[in-house]
């Protein structure tokens, strides 16, 4: 009784025979991941051979159906099929839709004797955004001929395509092509009769043995293997003993394969052709040696015809060459002496008067000139694409023979190719070949989980993803998926370890469909990984898990979460991964910003975190498309290939390049004001060389660089896109109409009388209530005294309402009435206490009483002048600007581990001091820089300071810089060299683990612009790195040797357990790694033992993952822990429990 698995797509029972009227019929599945391994697979004793047929893709001719554009395909492996990309199958529909497959299914079906060899796959349409399936079949039928794949079908969603070839006829009748020649509509007509020698080949082996043999028929002769004169291969021993070993009435000639196949009671002998250009006919080399087989290369530049050359190259910067859709037919050319040319590529052409391995020739009449024979395949060198053939006929003006060279050019159309030269003294003929194909793309497939875009010099480490503590869960309604990358999954899938991707069907059956996720892909701007698994059932063929990364800002390592997009064929599964991983490197850029009035404006809605804003222009010089951001770079990926840092992309649609047509018309920059032309609007600098080699008016440029400008004008109505309005030379500007560009009005609104307003910059709310009602007494140097209450008035003044009074000796005189109206106005929070006593004429004293950020509760008072005083209250109730980079941002930092470790860092530079502060203000002294300054600038003297300046205030969070964080420090000072401009200064923060805390260091002084930048290297701002801890010894010396850094646990070690209520920590003893357990009345419950080490240079803090514990009974998961280890100079060893679960 027969039986099989049955595949899902077929109604009836298979591998079942039905008999009727004694007419038998069979339809057979046969596995392709295992008998076509290497093309070939065998039924009923029949054995079939499809190499020939792998070596190229096929383009399927003559359809007749007004829905399709064109059929490509593959068999055997997957290929760059154009425009679907890496695929087996790729249909494309006139409504330009693209489906595509890279699995197959091959089985045989027919009577007895009859069968047809029918290859099935089912191709998903490519866009996302539409479901549907579309089913291709195959069919083979056994020719004399190689033939081609033509179209026979299409309804009801179902393609038929033909193939009658040769490569469907089995192996075993191919003794019909004895006579060494066949037909092939690809290839032309082919005879290897001249291989046939009049005597022998003949070579030895290490053993002093001599081999004679002849091919095509022809035989040895009886001279030399004695009086029988059927022989085509014979050995003579070293004795001179004749043994033979193969009959020429019984060659095999396979011409899919080339090779030629003998058999006798001693040995199996073949001889397989090899293509060799530069030789006239033929030489014999012994290849292998056994005793039941003895193998043989004959090389000839005839085999250079049915082996297809190479037609893939990748050049140094991995950009990628694919031809092979040229080599699927000869192209016919004239030149001016109406002579024709018969040309082909990385192929032999077909044309019956050039048959023989030509790969270009010459025809004038009924006869030909071979131009040579490839040489090699298509190869790339000093940025030039090209083929060269050589070995043609003996040229008539030398004894050289006849070379020639087609040389591609990347065009926007495909045309055919033309003569361009002849060098009749080298009897050389170039060729140009103007095509599409001819464009270049990029491919790079990674290791150790990155890759890298050689193109901009991105790198992808996907290491971030992994969870170490749990795998990834994905619900779906057939099941769950568990899934990690950069190792195996937490726990084994099926009892199965190097596994990715789990399957948990409805029944609980685990299927591990998706191996260890190491090897990234990059290809023109899409991030991949492509996951091959166990065989699926249905088509016996491995599942495959395709995991599509896709760029999204906002969503770093801790926030993204792969989604389940869709299930293929029962055997193929597609996720999309929207994360922060998968943007190139970028800076975040402030888009907010302050007027002359202290009005404030916030652009940032119009920054785009997943996606872009496209604008397009058609004029006389053509079709161009721009690809623009506000405030940040355009998102990475293959709509716009340009540098990472760009903020409007602009593409030429008539070039054909595709890499070559996009232009960066200038980096991301922060929203200004424009002082002088009171508008609003981003300058965008540092793009393209400008093509034409001039500059452009527009901007604060001076650069041959591409440059550009959006100017923001309110408007109501709001249009959702950007107008290019102007563009000169080498600058383009562009207008935006919209509501954020209107003024709101917000500040200075204080917030009904409750000590409490809003920072519009940052979006924090800072309460000051918890001050209401407490006196202060504030001496000033001078020796004055002056007390006050916040957000309230003194309880012992004899007149009503008082908030600050001056110490005099006929009492307090008063200086201002209290309220609680605390406003924000152009970054600080302050209470204006007004109506004090007379100070002149109808004009009274006032009291600001201004509220600074600080680590420590303290005051100064100044006098602004005889009627007015200022009040500076530092406080950390006051700090509203956060010390960390935005949660979406691309690099989450906080810096308040350097904030809060002094007040104060100090860095000199040519005799002057800088003091720094981080995230907010210096704490101040009378006399130095203006209170609020983040930055101090002073000449350092023998005992004192002098011209000190303020080279900004904290007003903006850091923000991630590249590689880097930033934090920029802004003023209200103008730059003296440049009034658009205001006097401040950012500090890039760089990531070098070995050096901890690390300082500051001024690093240039842009004069023109007022604004000084310095360097601080330190660890602070180095991502986590992931360790595995693999015994004792690497528990007590926490070891990253990629960084050069190491913890020293060796003291908590030697102490050995630590309980903390009821857990207990073992730390590293000499057996086994560190482990947590929890001491209960009844048992002891494991919570796991150390597994990584997470180095958390930000926090300044180590956390040891212990995992595998003791089964949960709450869940079907292992019980697991983390211990926090934090660095504190002064602290001494303290346990605490942060959380149980």
């Amino acid at each position: 009784m027969m039986t099989c698995d049955i595949p899902y797509s077929w109604k009836k029972p298979l591998c079942v025979v039905w008999i009727t009227v004694q007419i038998f019929i069979l339809v057979v599945p046969l596995a392709l991941s295992n008998e076509l391994v290497n093309c070939k697979f065998e039924y009923q004793s029949q054995f079939f051979d499809f190499n020939g047929l792998s070596l190229t893709h096929w383009n399927v001719s003559d359809i007749h159906d007004a829905n399709l554009s064109y059929i490509l395909f593959s068999v055997c492996n997957k290929t760059y099929l154009k425009p679907c990309g890496m695929c087996s199958f790729c249909v494309v529909m006139k409504d330009s839709s693209k489906w595509s497959s890279s699995k197959s299914d091959l089985y045989v079906q027919g009577d007895m004797g009859n069968e047809d060899i029918r290859l099935s796959t089912v191709l998903r349409r490519m866009d996302s955004s539409s479901s549907g399936e579309l089913k291709l079949e195959l069919k083979f039928k056994c020719s004399s001929e190689i033939g081609v794949p033509k179209f026979e079908a299409f309804k009801s969603d179902q393609l038929v395509v033909e193939w009658e070839t040769v490569a469907a006829c089995s192996v075993n009748n191919l003794n019909k092509y004895k006579n060494c020649m066949f037909k092939s509509e690809v290839m032309g007509e082919f005879n290897f009769q001249p291989l046939r020698q009049l005597l022998y080949y003949n070579t030895t082996n290490s053993r002093g043995s001599r081999f004679y043999v002849n091919v095509c028929g022809g035989t040895v002769g009886t001279t030399v293997c004695g009086n029988v004169s059927d022989i085509a291969i014979c050995m003579v021993d070293s004795e001179n003993k004749a043994h033979i070993l193969g009959y020429a009435s019984r060659e095999i000639f396979n011409p899919i394969d080339l090779r030629f196949k003998y058999g006798s009671k001693k040995k199996h002998v073949k001889i397989e052709l090899l293509c060799n250009a530069g030789l006239l006919l033929g030489k014999l080399k012994l290849k292998d040696e056994s005793k039941s087989l003895l193998s043989f290369d004959l090389e000839t530049p005839l085999a250079c015809i049915n082996k297809l050359s190479n037609c893939f190259v990748q050049d140094k910067n991995h950009f990628s060459y694919n031809l092979h859709s040229l080599s699927v037919k000869d192209y016919e050319i004239y030149g001016q002496s109406k002579h024709k040319y018969v040309i082909s590529v990385c192929r032999s052409v077909k044309n019956s008067y050039c048959s023989g391995g030509v790969s270009m020739c010459l025809v004038n009449g009924s006869s030909s000139i071979n131009l040579g024979t490839l040489k090699e395949g298509l190869h790339y060198e000093d940025n030039q694409l090209s083929i060269f053939s050589a070995a043609g006929d003996y040229c008539n003006v030398s004894n050289l023979r006849y070379k020639s060279v087609i040389l591609f050019e990347c065009a926007k159309t495909d045309s055919l190719p033309s003569l361009v030269n002849i060098d009749e003294e080298k009897c050389v003929y170039t060729f140009l070949f103007q095509t599409t194909y001819a464009c270049p793309f990029m491919f790079v497939e990674g290791e150790n989980c990155r890759v890298r875009d050689e193109d901009y010099g991105n790198d992808f480490d996907f290491k971030s993803l992994r969870k170490p503590m749990e795998d990834y869960i994905i619900n779906y309604s057939d099941g769950q998926f568990h899934l990690n990358l950069c190792g195996d999954l937490l726990k084994p899938c099926n009892g199965s370890t190097n596994v990715g991707v789990c399957f948990t069907d409805r029944k609980g059956t685990e299927h591990a469909i998706g191996e260890v996720a190491m090897s990234p892909r990059y290809e023109d701007g899409h991030l991949s990984f492509v996951l091959k698994g166990e065989l699926c059932k249905s088509n016996n063929t491995p599942t495959e898990v395709n995991i599509i990364f896709r760029c999204n800002h906002q969503l770093n390592a801790e926030r993204s979460h792969p989604k389940f997009v869709e299930k293929n064929n029962e055997c193929s599964y597609s996720f999309v991964w929207y994360t922060a991983i998968a943007c190139a490197q970028y800076t975040t850029h402030e888009c907010k910003v302050e007027d002359d009035s202290g009005e404030v404006y916030d652009l940032s809605p119009l920054s785009l975190h997943d996606d872009d804003y496209v604008v397009g222009r058609n004029d006389r010089t053509g079709y161009w498309k721009f690809v623009i951001n506000v405030c940040q770079p355009i998102m990475f990926g293959n709509r716009a290939r340009c540098s990472p840092e760009t903020a409007i992309c602009m593409q030429n649609m008539s070039e054909p390049n595709y890499p070559k047509s996009f232009s960066s018309l200038g980096q991301a920059s922060s929203l200004q004001y424009d002082k002088v032309k009171k508008v609003l609007k981003v300058d965008y600098s540092g793009g393209s060389t400008c093509p034409n080699g001039r500059g452009g008016g527009g901007g604060n440029f001076n650069s041959l660089d591409l440059h550009s400008t959006i100017i923001f004008i309110c408007d109501k109505e709001s249009s959702p896109y950007p107008k290019l309005t102007k563009q000169n030379g080498c600058y383009y500007e562009f207008e935006w109409r919209t509501k954020f560009a209107c003024s709101k009005k917000i500040e200075p609104i204080h917030e009904n009388n409750n000590c409490k307003a809003y920072n519009s910059f940052s979006g924090v709310r800072v309460d000051l209530t918890s001050f209401a009602g407490h006196e202060h007494l504030i001496k000033h140097p001078s020796g004055r005294q002056f007390r006050f209450v916040i957000c309230g008035s003194l309880n012992n003044e004899s007149s009503d309402g008082v908030g600050i009074c001056e110490e005099k000796e006929n009492g307090c005189e008063n200086i201002g009435i209290g309220n609680s109206n605390l406003y924000f106005d152009r970054g600080k929070f302050y209470l204006n206490y007004t109506d004090g006593a007379n100070c002149a004429s109808n004009v009274k004293i006032f009291t600001i009483i201004e509220f600074i950020c600080g680590t420590k509760d303290s005051q100064l008072i100044t006098f602004l002048n005889p009627c007015a005083y200022s009040v500076s209250v530092f406080t950390s109730l006051a700090c509203s600007v956060p010390c960390e980079t935005l949660a979406d941002s691309p690099k989450k930092i906080n810096l308040s581990f350097l904030s809060n470790y002094q007040n104060s860092y100090k860095t000199t530079a040519n005799g002057v001091d800088y003091f720094i502060s981080v995230c907010k203000p210096l704490f101040p002294k009378v006399g130095t820089c203006d209170i609020g300054s983040a930055v101090c600038k002073a000449v350092a003297q023998e005992e004192s300071r002098s011209e000190e300046v303020s080279l900004g205030s904290p007003h903006f969070r850091p923000a991630s810089f590249g590689d880097n964080v930033i934090l920029n420090y802004s003023s209200n000072q103008e730059c003296s060299n440049n009034p658009s401009k205001n006097v401040g200064s950012s500090i890039i923060f760089m990531c070098n683990p070995s050096l901890g805390i690390g300082a500051p260091v001024l690093s240039q002084i842009l004069h023109s612009d007022c604004h000084y930048e310095f360097i601080w290297n330190t660890s602070i701002v180095c991502d986590d790195d992931l360790v595995k801890l693999t015994d004792a010894v690497s528990v007590r010396m926490l070891n990253n040797s990629q960084n050069n850094v190491y913890i020293d646990l060796q003291p908590l070690c030697e102490i050995g357990k630590y309980e903390v209520e009821n857990f207990v920590i073992s730390m590293c003893n000499q057996n086994s790694l560190c482990d947590v357990q929890k001491v209960d009345a009844h048992k002891n419950i494991s919570y796991g033992r150390a597994e990584y080490a997470v180095f958390n240079y930000s926090e300044n803090k180590t956390k040891l993952f212990m995992t595998n514990g003791d089964d949960c009974e709450a869940s079907p998961d292992k019980y697991r822990s983390t211990l926090h280890l934090i660095c504190s100079p002064n602290a001494i060893e303290d346990l605490h429990i942060l959380m149980v679960s």
